[in-house]
């Protein structure tokens, strides 16, 4: 991460973080790096005014509510999301095709996100769905498990792909676990004392458990992380 990092946020980590206790890191990332955070409306809808109607989810966003009120995570808008949202769902959903239908891969939310990094060029992308960062990162292992879930022929629309990536090639795609680690790196969880460790492995678990993608391997590495 540079200096001053510029990071647009899906509802997918932030939920995350405000269900496992450890949505204090922002308020230490923004003191401390000085990054900013950013949501676009669909995902503040998604994640505190949505959320908050339904008791079950009310106090996450609350929580969530707040980081907002205390401008460590701003909304945003650019010139054109509307439009840049319409085509980046177009082009997301129109990829991969099974029996001739074409599989809607991406929401509202984070094509929304992704509407923003093409306005506003931020530095990173904070989510924890997978589908999304493998069209990001890596479309042709996106393929492989899309072909492995529904034992089924995938068909690739090429021009798609190829102009997807075109829009989001530079962007860094984050994890709440990576977030969280770098946090813990700059010292977030060294209030514990002796069990910095064991809190750092802690909270890395309960971001797997409240749905981060991460395998047990990566985890594994993780928890070899000595703060």
């Amino acid at each position: 991460m540079v200096s001053s990092p510029a990071i647009i946020c899906d509802s997918s980590s932030l939920i995350s973080f405000a269900e496992t206790c450890n949505i204090e890191a922002f308020y230490f990332l923004k003191d401390f790096l000085h990054a900013r955070f950013f949501v676009p409306p669909r995902v503040r809808s998604e994640s505190v005014t949505d959320p908050l109607k339904i008791k079950k989810y009310e106090f996450s966003a609350v929580r969530l509510n707040k980081l907002l009120e205390d401008n460590v995570v701003s909304l945003i808008s650019v010139p054109n999301l509307a439009r840049d949202t319409v085509r980046v769902m177009d082009l997301a959903n129109n990829s991969f095709f099974i029996g001739g239908k074409p599989l809607k891969l991406i929401q509202s939310g984070e094509a929304e996100c992704l509407a923003v990094i093409i306005g506003a060029k931020m530095d990173a992308f904070l989510i924890d769905e997978k589908t999304t960062r493998l069209l990001i990162e890596n479309p042709r292992k996106l393929e492989e498990q899309l072909r492995l879930e529904y034992s089924r022929p995938v068909f690739t629309k090429e021009e798609n792909i190829s102009a997807f990536r075109a829009l989001f090639s530079k962007v860094k795609v984050i994890r709440s676990t990576e977030l969280l680690a770098v946090a813990a790196k700059n010292g977030f969880f060294a209030p514990f004392k002796e069990n910095e460790s064991h809190a750092l492995h802690s909270a890395l678990y309960s971001l797997k458990t409240a749905g981060c993608s991460i395998t047990e391997r990566e985890l594994t590495h993780y928890f070899s992380i000595r703060v």
